[in-house]
């Protein structure tokens, strides 16, 4: 065995050191979040046991660059290195090297898996927002909502049968676009293949016309009228339970008619093509027959609960009718009280009009009296009026301006009357009021002081509670006093090894030296003793034979060492696994301590 194999476990490379296991614990953990964080994110395949480690996170992250739009080339040999240049093009927060993927490092790992989860969590939003608006797409396309289905089908239904028959001579023809037909009668027979079915599991309301296949033109969407009587309800719902029979009679019938459907539709084209108006005009009256069966058919959805909606609809419209009735009888109210206005204002724009009128004829005669002789005079008239008009405006405000100062005038002699009235009094009361405001300047101050004293006592015992730390931050101080005995710890046994690697490869290059040294002298000697005399030879060999002896004292005393150091060494372990031993017992004896109290707060709460 080499000396560096003797020496490997006080190197470093101990599988028992508590710092690995400590990292190994903290890697197993972060592996396991990772893989609640994929099954949750929808990667069941992260699921299975049998898999490795590599294999199940390498699987999540590709599969979350697919989920999140993302190209990815997976590859076995070049798939660490295809990940991590995906990562970057989705800028990644998070770096993430090759080596690490490859060497599970999981504490790197899980939050690329974390913030990848967001990614796939968002774009699958994305994607569900255009598979709903694609669904919605196609619904629309082929179907329509009861609310508004009501035009088309009351202008297809309703239409007379001279409009769906025969065309009239001479008419134009608008050109239709390919497939527009079919697609109406596919709609159609869609529809009618919808009730059907309805109608085989016992659902007499048809759910996908809701009520709006047999409007007449004078109702509304919801299928009613304001004015709809009750025998009007009656005779509706003896016709739709009839109309309802016949739509299950010709159910029977479909299963004859399927055989010659293909038949029937190549004989209709060949009637159309011939061009022979008696077949053509037959054929349109078979046609409207036909149309006025399936729309009497179709109108059949109200049923029992189609009545009950149709009175509950009823009574909602007589709600609305007698609401609004009282609305009309207070809009009548306050359109006769604006009416009385108007007609007042209409009174007194009258007589505005009437003195308007008078003054233009006035002022006309006015005019006409003036001449290019008293043409200054009025003018100058005209300015003197002006200006009298001005000062009587100009006197009315002066007479209210003096009014008004009058009043003040009266009312502060008014008030210094009462002042010098009451001037003794208040004297006496103004020593009193002195007096008690002294004594409470007094005793406020007392106050104060003692405040101060008060503050400066308080802030003594917050100082000297701020100077004890609280539980939380002894303990976090606790743990970083432990995370920093721990480094120091890690940091001197590194140390220490390094000492001793150093010591242990400086002896052997003492030994290696020295054996070198002795070779070299016995190589060096051995030609000139060989070629010399006996005695010569002989003295040589008792050299070699004294250096022999010192080497293997050397060795011995060497071995002795070793042994020494490996019973050291097995000492050492035999601790350590005892202390682990006993370490196990405390934990398990601190559970069962737990486990025991837990148990004794349930006692006392179920005995209290």
């Amino acid at each position: 065995m080499s000396l560096a194999a003797q020496f490997a476990p006080h190197l470093g490379y101990n599988p028992n050191n508590p710092l690995l296991n400590m990292e190994k614990e903290e890697q197993n953990a972060k592996f396991t979040e990772i893989i609640q964080l994929l099954l949750a994110a929808g990667y069941f395949r992260a699921r299975i046991n049998t898999l490795s480690e590599f294999d199940r996170v390498i699987g999540g992250l590709a599969w979350g660059l697919a989920v999140s739009a993302s190209d990815v080339d997976v590859d076995v040999i070049n798939i660490s290195e295809k990940i991590t240049r995906a990562l970057q093009r989705l800028k990644c927060p998070h770096p993430l090297e090759p080596h690490q993927i490859q060497g599970l490092n999981f504490i790197y790992i899980f939050p690329v898996i974390q913030w990848l989860v967001k990614r796939v969590i968002a774009a699958r939003a994305e994607l569900g927002d255009s598979a709903r608006a694609l669904s919605t797409y196609t619904f629309d396309k082929h179907l329509t909502l009861p609310d508004t289905l009501e035009f088309p089908l009351r202008r297809l239904y309703r239409a007379p049968p001279s409009k769906l028959g025969a065309e009239r001579p001479g008419a134009r023809r608008r050109p239709v676009a390919a497939g527009a037909e079919s697609t109406v009668l596919d709609t159609a027979a869609l529809h009618q293949q919808v009730n059907m079915t309805l109608l085989e599991f016992g659902h007499r309301q048809l759910m996908l016309f809701g009520g709006l296949a047999g409007l007449t033109p004078g109702q509304d969407a919801r299928g009613t009228r304001a004015d709809v009587s009750k025998e009007e309800a009656t005779a509706a719902e003896q016709e739709q339970r009839r109309r309802v029979e016949a739509l299950m009679e010709q159910m029977h019938q479909l299963d004859g008619d399927a055989l010659s459907a293909g038949t029937d539709a190549a004989l209709i084209k060949d009637i159309l093509m011939s061009g022979d108006a008696a077949k053509i005009s037959a054929l349109s009256a078979d046609y409207s027959r036909a149309h006025e069966a399936l729309a009497m058919a179709l109108e059949q959805q109200l049923s029992s609960s189609g009545v009950q909606a149709f009175r509950r609809e009823k009574g909602h419209l007589e709600r609305q009718i007698a609401n609004a009735e009282a609305r009309a009888g207070q809009t009548g109210q306050e359109a006769a009280a604006v009416a009385e206005v108007f007609e007042a204002q209409g009174a007194q724009a009258t007589r505005a009009q009437r003195y308007g009128a008078r003054l233009i004829r006035e002022t006309k005669k006015l005019d006409g009296l003036v001449t290019e002789e008293n043409a200054p005079l009025l003018a100058r008239l005209e300015d003197l009026l002006s200006q009298v008009d001005a000062l009587e405006g100009n006197e009315a405000r002066l007479r209210e301006d003096c009014i008004k100062q009058l009043n003040d005038i009266k009312q502060e002699n008014l008030e210094l009357e009462a002042a010098i009235n009451d001037a003794e009094a208040h004297d006496e009361m103004a020593l009193a009021v002195e007096e008690q405001h002294a004594a409470e300047w007094a005793k406020l101050q007392r106050a104060r002081r003692q405040l101060a004293r008060k503050n400066r006592a308080i802030a003594l015992i917050r100082r000297k509670l701020d100077d004890i730390p609280s539980r939380p931050e002894l303990a976090q101080y606790q743990a970083r006093f432990l995370e920093l005995h721990a480094q120091v710890t890690s940091k001197l046994t590194e140390t220490r090894q390094y000492y001793a690697l150093f010591n242990a490869l400086e002896e052997q290059r003492v030994h290696l030296q020295n054996e070198l040294d002795l070779l070299n002298n016995v190589h060096s000697t051995f030609e000139r003793a060989r070629q010399a005399s006996r005695s010569v030879q002989d003295s040589w060999l008792e050299s070699v034979r004294e250096k022999l002896e010192i080497a293997q004292k050397v060795d011995a005393r060497a071995r002795a060492n070793l042994d020494a150091l490996r019973s050291k060494r097995d000492v050492l372990h035999t601790r350590y696994m005892q202390l682990i031993d006993l370490q196990r017992e405390y934990d398990s004896t601190v559970i069962a301590f737990q486990e025991a109290c837990r148990r004794n707060e349930e006692l006392q709460q179920a005995a209290s």
